[in-house]
């Protein structure tokens, strides 16, 4: 098996080759999990939260700039509406609950934020803009080059990786962080959520030559970091 770059991939999560999230599953849950999780798939992935779905609405708005804002921004983030039946939206009430339940089923893969979350994460969006070095790779973005698929073998196992954005040999990859700095996001964020061991993935599948996290601060005033994962 070859690497194989695949820039538009509909099925990754249907694949069969190994990806780090499922690396990562081996490594906490054990043999016996991972069996039936990826094997037997008889354990069904339902893994969601706040920071994931407001997250996910983040890297999508940002393809969507990346794409040079063609095609229609619901495609990549769906915003819930103000209002429901005339008042404002309430989820204590049974109606509203099951009109967002609605909107979420329609969305599908498509996060579905609040009016309020969506401006967050505009102003996550623009704070990338006005760090320059976020800018000058961000810019450099297009539908080409984002959300680029890799399947690959290492030591005789089929592998995969999807990277935010590859420029290159150069892999780029969004995240939101409570941090403000390079030092707390390397010292607090990187370790607890293993980044070091996605960056090793992703470079030996691509078979590129950097790793460089673009991470944003989920609250006001929304920094930007670049950090680049020491070979």
């Amino acid at each position: 098996l070859m690497k194989d770059i695949i820039p538009d991939c509909s099925d990754y999560f249907e694949r069969p080759e190994i990806s780090n999230s499922m690396l990562q599953s081996f490594r906490e849950g054990g043999s016996w999990s991972y069996y039936h999780r990826y094997i037997l798939k008889s354990i069904e992935e339902k893994y969601s939260s706040d920071a994931l779905r407001i997250g996910s609405a983040m890297h999508n708005y940002v393809e969507y700039m990346a794409g040079g804002e063609t095609g229609n921004a619901s495609d990549y983030v769906v915003v819930l509406p103000d209002y429901f039946d005339g008042e404002p939206l309430n989820l204590r009430k049974k109606a509203h609950r099951e009109m967002v339940a609605d909107w979420k089923e329609l969305a599908g893969d498509t996060p579905c934020v609040t009016p309020e979350e969506m401006a967050g994460v505009t102003k996550m969006v623009a704070s990338m803009w006005s760090n320059p070095a976020a800018k000058a790779i961000t810019v450099a973005a297009g539908p080409d080059t984002s959300e680029v698929v890799c399947i690959n073998e290492i030591r005789g196992m089929p592998v995969k990786a999807k990277a935010d954005l590859m420029l290159d040999d150069i892999l780029v990859d969004y995240k939101t962080t409570r941090h403000a700095t390079r030092e707390s996001f390397a010292r607090d964020a990187v370790w607890k959520y293993k980044y070091h061991r996605q960056a090793a993935h992703y470079l030996d599948v691509f078979e590129a030559t950097q790793f460089i996290i673009i991470a944003v601060r989920n609250f006001e005033p929304y920094e930007s970091i670049v950090y680049e994962v020491p070979s």
